[in-house]
């Protein structure tokens, strides 16, 4: 049995125990401590394999950082109860744990690029959704299994299990089917029920699905070819090859001092005489006296020149840029971001002649109110900040590198624009700080803030790394750190709690307080509510009473283990507590709950109906001019004995159902009318 169906056996196992440990954990919603426990698991199951089988180098030499936040997310599942945090948290793990996997491959993560993220992110999607498939049907090769020993006897005893359970259902039924008390005790034994089974069923299976294609992606793919020795970053530079016998093209990245991953079995070795312009060959030897060469992380070796003089032999261009067709030479560049400098100058004079200007500058102006002003323009100098990130670093990646002009010029345009970006958010910020100061605060104000904030951050980082150093390989991973850190961030700050605080604020001012959204909010939010209940109105702080009454006392917040979470325990807490405390109200009860008294009204004066006579049948004789005569008629043959049973006008609906309406429409009641009538007229 080979090495790769060994672990591809250890990684269906730990995918079969993360698939029913996730179907016991996670099926219990809302998620709080079982998140933190499965993923506890999953991290637990990563290192058991990696430490068992890894053969390659360690992913925690540049990836083992990864795990504090991995660690920290999902405990924030137990910490916070808001949605939004929560969806975070999960994004926050998806992308730790796809970077992960990225590693793995022999992938560079605090040098990657973006493009590298965004391919680490979908290899780990499409792994978790389909590289099941070739762990059971390719890299297991189950005939090779041997079947002596324990394993034999495993492989007898799941024969027999497939054989036995079929018939233990037969002749279970039959036995239940025969006897009401064996019948009883096994029904009260195994309470099955076919839906719960299958969704047992379909958690395991989905947990165990994901988690084993995950595993596989990270432990059985093969190492990328291109994949760059970590021991130092890939330098494009121009080499020299002065063996005249060599033919062909070479392509080599200078003073990596490693093999490619990809060729680690081919025994390859490089020419002999292929030096780099300056002297230093290659595999990171000096040409003179031999010594190795100590190269920086992300430096050039010494001697080594982007374009340098042929030394004997041909001059090989490697890197991306030799291969790529289209770039920007110094002109586009400057047009573009030329053209764009501008009109962000002349948005930025017009904003600060509303900064200066005061309200009244605004109205009169712009003929808008504050509040139309400002929420007409944050969310769209919101998309403004977003899109030029990812201009400024396109542009950047399509510069032509071999011309020093394109990049003298690129750097203070860019810089510029940053400049006039960073003025533009200011404004953005500005008007939402307006717009609070009429309407409030809300998750949807505040998280784009703090998004705001991120690019704040983020921009400073491009700065940093691509505009002064000149590292861009460095900028992808400051941005993940930035991102991790303003989630942190915003755990800490309690987004609900803030906002409740500061609308509570915002109300104390005299403004309104929309008491039917903060009561909306999650558990987070609730501690805060209920200490601001005394500063509220009667009306609001009864309104918000209710609320957390019907949504924090209810029998369905008293939660499993599974789900523990920090915040739904200290609202249920608070909420008791304050509903202790005052013990009497004024609050006047909610409409559902006002008992409603019925009360019979007079209806409207109207011709009482004509009740029926009971007569008997007029003799022969009587006056057949009597206007009373038909009714009366009709009301006696109503109660005449018909088949035994006296049909009364007065039994209503039910009897009335029970008369058929016949071709013409008439009904037996209606022939009996007539009978009478004409017996009364002989």
């Amino acid at each position: 049995m080979s090495n790769r169906t060994k672990l591809g056996l250890n990684i269906l196992e730990a995918a079969l125990l993360l698939g029913v440990l996730g179907d016991a954990l996670l099926r219990e919603t809302p998620w709080g401590l079982n998140v933190f426990l499965w993923t506890g698991a999953l991290v637990a199951a990563v290192c058991a394999l990696h430490g068992r089988f890894g053969r390659r180098a360690s992913w925690r030499a540049d990836g083992g950082w990864l795990l504090l936040p991995i660690a920290f997310f999902a405990a924030a599942f137990a910490w916070r109860d808001s949605a939004t945090l929560k969806l975070l948290d999960g994004l926050a793990l998806f992308v730790a744990f796809a970077l992960l996997a990225w590693r793995a491959r022999g992938r560079k993560i605090r040098l990657g690029g973006l493009s590298d993220y965004a391919l680490g992110l979908g290899h780990a999607a499409f792994d978790a959704m389909f590289a099941i498939l070739p762990l059971v049907f390719k890299d297991v090769q189950w005939a090779t299994i041997p079947r002596h020993g324990a394993m034999r006897h495993a492989w007898a005893a799941a024969r027999g299990l497939v054989l036995a359970v079929p018939l233990l259902f037969v002749f279970g039924a039959l036995f239940m089917a025969a006897d009401a008390v064996f019948e009883g005790i096994m029904r009260q034994t195994f309470q099955l029920d076919s839906g719960v089974l299958f969704s047992h069923f379909f958690l395991m299976l989905m947990f165990a699905w994901m988690t084993g294609g995950f595993l596989r992606g990270m432990m059985l793919t093969e190492e990328t070819p291109g994949a760059v020795s970590e021991a130092v970053p890939a330098v494009y530079t121009s080499i020299t090859v002065d063996d005249k016998e060599q033919h062909g093209t070479t392509t080599t990245a200078a003073a990596t001092g490693a093999t490619p991953a990809g060729e680690a079995g081919d025994h390859r070795q490089p020419p002999g005489s292929v030096v780099v312009e300056g002297g230093a060959k290659a595999g990171g030897e000096s040409g003179g006296d031999g010594e190795k060469s100590s190269v920086g992380d992300g430096e050039k070796p010494k001697g080594i020149e982007d374009a340098g003089a042929q030394a004997g032999g041909e001059t090989l261009v490697a890197g991306p840029a030799a291969a790529r067709g289209f770039s920007l030479g110094a002109v586009e560049v400057g047009v573009v971001l030329g053209l764009l400098n501008v009109l962000f100058a002349c948005f930025v004079a017009v904003q600060f002649r509303y900064f200066f200007g005061g309200a009244g500058r605004v109205m009169s102006v712009a003929e808008l109110t504050y509040s139309e002003y400002a929420r007409r323009g944050f969310f769209e100098l919101t998309w403004v900040a977003g899109l030029v990130l990812p201009l400024l670093l396109g542009v950047h990646a399509l510069l032509r590198k071999n011309s020093p002009t394109t990049e003298r010029i690129f750097r203070p345009l860019a810089g510029a624009q940053i400049a006039l970006l960073f003025v533009i958010m200011a404004s953005a910020v500005a008007r939402m700080r307006l717009y609070q100061s009429e309407y409030g605060l809300t998750e949807l104000r505040l998280y784009t803030t703090a998004f705001m904030l991120w690019l704040g951050l983020v921009f400073v980082w491009f700065v940093w790394t691509v505009l002064v150093r000149e590292r861009r390989e460095r900028f992808a991973c400051g941005a993940l750190v930035a991102a991790f850190v303003t989630v942190g961030l915003l755990h800490l700050v309690n987004p609900d709690a803030y906002i409740v605080r500061a609308n509570v604020a915002h109300a104390r001012a005299g403004r309104s307080f929309d008491a039917g959204y903060a009561a909306s909010l999650s558990a987070d939010a609730v501690p805060a509510l209920v200490s601001a209940l005394p500063s509220l109105s009667r009306d609001e702080r009864c309104l918000v009473e209710r609320a957390l009454t019907q949504h924090w006392t209810h029998t369905m917040f008293d939660e499993d283990w599974r789900g523990w979470n920090l915040a739904r325990r200290r609202a249920r807490r608070a909420v008791t507590t304050h509903r202790n405390a005052s013990s009497e109200t004024s609050c006047p009860p909610p409409a559902s709950n006002v008992p409603v008294t019925t009360t019979t009204t007079p209806a409207p004066e109207t011709p009482p109906a004509p009740q029926p006579v009971a007569t008997s049948v007029p003799t022969a004789g009587a006056t057949t001019g009597n206007t009373n005569a038909a009714p009366t008629a009709a009301a006696a043959a109503a109660t005449m004995p018909v088949n035994g049973q006296a049909e009364s006008a007065a039994t209503g609906a039910p009897n009335a159902a029970r008369h058929t309406p016949r071709g013409n429409g008439k009904t037996k009641q209606h022939k009996r009318a007539r009978v009478a009538k004409r017996t009364m007229r002989r």
